[in-house]
């Protein structure tokens, strides 16, 4: 009985050594100390097999399978986002960010990777610092390291109204003249001639509010053009005619700018004819995503570029937004009479045209022009590259549009005594 005894002792023993937590590999944290870890959510904290056992949870991390990685530490598989299986489910790569906000704020890239252990494969997670594994402009995104590039021009504004707080002032008696005083600013980065820019005045009586032919303003005023950064201020003046017995008049002034704009972006992109090929040759870069951060100098802009090689072919999927306030319109329409002449089919259309600086255009898709559909919209364009090595390029981007903002000053009117 006491041999019986020793027995299960000794089993017992051997089950709880077995059991024992396998420590976290220093590799696989960079700069995330164990407080760090302790403030993860409970599903993207280190995962050891043996924890489960413990707890009495079926959870099986074995059979552990990583599809975009050769390797437990393969740097390039930090440049796609992937799910990666184990035995009884599967986790998608994600970031996260500590401290936000703060001066020790600091964001890991969650990845899934499969250590061998003494019995398989099992996974495991590498919080990876992406600034630290491909150097400056590299960030978490959406699950994967993607380089930010900053354009020439930033910003997410073109042509902005500005109205004169006294002019026109809060009330006003008929015997006066109504003035009002707008500025106008080219906060953006393509310089705005002057049949590129009209401010009509709306939301008031004709036949009450007289402004005559300067209803309707160039943005430029007397000047050729106005570039970016530069202003000038527009004068409304009319005359006031209110009717026999109307005692006052409350309209409310609407200032409607209409312009063309285009916005222009050129992310240095990698591209490999011989991407999915074992090549002698060293790779000086990796095709990978974009991510246009800020704005190019305009109301629209580019603010992801994905990249992916098929064969010889570089694809790249570039998404469109609206980042202002303001309404995209087609380039085709009138300006002078945009708040007039707009078709249901001129709303949210923007021109395009895509051109690679070490490629020749296959197609792209849709032709000619991207409807915006809450205000995002998707541009896949396909090229054919010649080469037996990877190399950097200039993808150029040019979107064509007009927009349509408005500020509103209301104003009352009385007749005089």
């Amino acid at each position: 009985m006491k041999k019986l005894i020793l027995l299960l002792s000794l089993l017992v023993v051997m089950f709880l050594v077995g059991c024992t937590q396998e420590s976290i590999d220093p590799q696989s944290v960079e700069d995330v100390t164990e407080e760090d870890l302790a403030e993860l959510p409970e599903d993207l904290q280190p995962q050891i097999t043996e924890e489960s056992a413990l707890a009495g949870q079926a959870v099986n991390w074995g059979d552990c399978e990583d599809s975009d990685s050769a390797t437990i530490y393969d740097k390039n598989s930090l440049l796609t986002k992937s799910t990666t299986t184990y035995g009884s489910g599967s986790k998608e790569d994600k970031c996260y960010t500590w401290y936000e906000g703060t001066p020790n704020e600091k964001t890991r890239l969650i990845e899934g990777i499969c250590r061998q252990t003494r019995s398989g494969s099992k996974f495991s997670y590498w919080y990876a610092d992406c600034n630290q594994k491909f150097g400056d402009g590299f960030e978490c995104v959406d699950g994967a390291c993607i380089e930010v590039v900053e354009e020439e021009f930033s910003g997410i504004e073109g042509i902005v109204l500005t109205v004169d707080p006294s002019n026109p002032p809060q009330s006003i008696i008929d015997q006066e003249t109504i003035v009002a005083l707008i500025d106008i600013e080219n906060k953006g980065g393509y310089e705005v001639g002057a049949e590129d820019c009209f401010v009509r005045m709306t939301g008031f009586d004709y036949s009450i509010l007289n402004f005559g032919p300067g209803v309707t303003q160039s943005c430029s005023g007397n000047l050729e053009s106005l570039s970016g950064g530069e202003s000038i201020e527009l004068n409304f003046e009319g005359n006031i005619n209110l009717p026999l017995g109307v005692l006052n008049y409350t309209p409310e002034l609407n200032f409607i700018a209409c312009y063309r704009y285009h916005t222009g972006a050129s992310p240095n992109v990698c591209v490999d004819p011989l991407f999915y090929q074992i090549s002698t040759e060293p790779n000086i870069c990796v095709p990978q995503d974009i991510n246009m951060q800020g704005g190019q100098g305009a109301p629209v802009g580019v603010s992801y570029v994905g990249v992916d090689m098929i064969g010889d072919k570089a694809i790249f999927e570039i998404n469109v937004e609206n980042f202002g306030a303001g309404t995209v319109l087609s380039s085709s329409v009138n300006i002078q009479g945009c708040t007039q002449t707009i078709n249901y089919n001129d709303f949210n259309k923007v021109d395009y045209n895509v051109q690679l600086s070490g490629g020749t255009l296959d197609h792209c898709l849709p032709n000619n022009f991207v409807n915006l559909n809450n205000n995002k919209g998707k541009i896949v364009c396909s090229f054919d590259v010649v080469g037996n090595v990877a190399f950097e390029t200039d993808l150029i981007i040019d979107l064509d549009y007009k927009y349509i903002e408005s500020k509103v000053k209301p104003v009352a009117i009385f007749k005089s005594s």
